[in-house]
């Protein structure tokens, strides 16, 4: 005997009363929620045999067969990153089967199995100086924390021994002027690295043309510095540095609010101040003020004005008026230059112009 369906038993309990005639067409309608032929149908059903008011399903007509599903996930364990197109080409140029993406996506979910794609991994070489000094790593990521201001770019300086954060600020572009400044910073207050690592913009590697150097390498070169950029393509050489800028943008970004640029930089200090001094490092399991000694850092030379080291230094003639001119301004300097070619050094965040001839200073004048 058929197992009725819970279904099956109510349209057949109100079914049957209108075989009899206890309540009309209309009436069972309103009960089941059902059209008159509807009922109808059911009246017929039941003729046959009351297990004829069970649900009976169907496959679709269009439905694939066992043999081809099997195909499509097989050719989806052999290479689990191949895309839905992909395997319909391949049903077409190894079975002669014509299958649709939407009909492979849906197989995959069908079968319950789990596609873990063969993910190639290369040993990664961890690596540490054996100094404070050996190697800064300098970088930068952008929010939007300040109001009124679109984008906040904060800069930040890190040692690699140590983990420390040496300098660091925030500004309206990231820009080279920007960048040298922290650079300085870091340098007045730590000394002289050996070596600074970097990405690869614009600012600290030449792109297009192959020959020269940006400011900031020149720069580092002139106090015996080697600035050098990271592998292309090797982002996983930064960890260190990707780490402590999310550190800085979950612990401090995150959990403060900032009226200014400048409310942002006066409380960074503070949070870099705090950082090396008492918070320990999982890696090394000290602070980072314990590990800077020993260190490989050198004093800035006597006699040495960084000013003429960190700025961007381009040539000018002494006009015969005794000028030299600067985005659109002219600016007076001696007869004896007329004619000669001057350098100026251009310390873009002081908004000072230092005049040079041949290696000689000249003046310093503000723009």
């Amino acid at each position: 005997m058929v197992e009725l369906t819970k279904r099956a038993i109510r349209i057949f309990e109100v079914i049957k009363m209108v075989d009899i005639g206890v309540i009309s067409v209309e009436e069972a309608c309103e009960k089941l929620g059902k059209s008159r032929r509807t009922v109808f149908r059911y009246l017929k059903k039941i003729k046959g045999g009351i297990e004829n008011l069970n649900y009976r399903s169907h496959n679709g007509w269009n439905r694939t067969t066992s043999e081809i599903e099997e195909k499509v996930i097989k050719l989806k364990q052999e290479r689990p990153e191949r895309s839905a197109p992909l395997i319909c080409n391949l049903m077409k140029m190894r079975h002669n089967l014509k299958v649709y993406p939407s009909t492979v996506k849906r197989v995959i979910e069908r079968s319950g199995i789990e596609f873990k794609r063969t993910v190639i991994r290369e040993p990664i070489k961890p690596y540490e100086m054996k100094r404070f000094g050996d190697m800064w790593q300098i970088d930068t990521f952008e929010r939007k924390c300040v109001l009124g201001i679109s984008m906040v770019y904060i800069v930040l300086i890190i040692d690699d021994y140590s983990r420390g954060l040496l300098a660091g600020g925030g500004f309206r572009s990231d820009s080279t002027p920007n960048n040298m400044l922290l650079v300085r910073m870091a340098v007045e207050d730590y000394g002289i690295p050996h070596s600074i690592k970097t990405d690869n913009d614009t600012k600290f590697r030449v792109m297009r043309d192959k020959k020269g150097e940006t400011d900031l390498v020149r720069a580092c070169r002139e106090i015996g510095c080697t600035m050098f950029a990271h592998k292309p393509y090797n982002a996983k050489s930064k960890g260190k540095i990707e780490r402590r800028v999310s550190f800085v943008d979950q612990w401090f970004v995150k959990e403060n609010t900032f009226t200014s640029l400048e409310d942002l930089n006066e409380k960074l200090q503070k949070f870099i101040a705090w950082f090396n001094t008492e918070f320990k490092i999982s890696s090394t399991g000290v602070e980072p003020v314990k590990r800077m000694s020993p260190s490989s850092t050198r004093k800035i030379p006597d006699g040495l004005n960084l000013d003429d080291v960190f700025c961007e230094k381009i040539e000018r003639k002494v006009k015969r008026d005794c000028t030299i001119s600067y985005k659109c301004k002219k600016y007076l300097v001696g007869k004896e230059f007329i004619g000669e070619k001057t350098q100026l050094h251009i310390v873009q965040y002081k908004k000072i112009l230092r005049v040079w001839h041949k290696e000689k200073f000249v003046k310093e004048v503000p723009f």
